[in-house]
């Protein structure tokens, strides 16, 4: 007896089969970015604890703050894009009561 053929499954990430909007999944990828962002932010003080304590190059934070600081609060503010989007929304309507 044969069996039945059923229809392959969506795929996954592919937002027109998975139920989700466009805009949603705009929003998810602008959320990816900035979690990436923050773990590179994070990654640099790994850089710094190699190059200071494990091959004791002459280095201080000072260094590498600033390419923390360009990743990570750039990256804060993507992760939680969401979140900051939906309260301005929710503030503009509350003025406008």
């Amino acid at each position: 007896m044969r069996a039945a053929i059923t229809p392959a499954a969506p795929k996954r990430g592919n937002y027109l089969c998975s139920g989700m909007s466009s805009g949603q999944a705009k929003r998810d990828r602008v959320g990816l970015v900035g979690a990436l962002l923050v773990i590179v932010g994070l990654a640099m003080w790994g850089v710094y604890a190699v190059e200071r304590y494990i091959l004791h190059m002459p280095v201080t934070d000072r260094d590498f703050m600033p390419y923390h600081l360009a990743t990570v609060l750039p990256g804060m503010l993507l992760w939680q894009h969401r979140l900051l989007t939906d309260a301005v929304k929710r503030l503009r309507a509350r003025g406008s009561k």
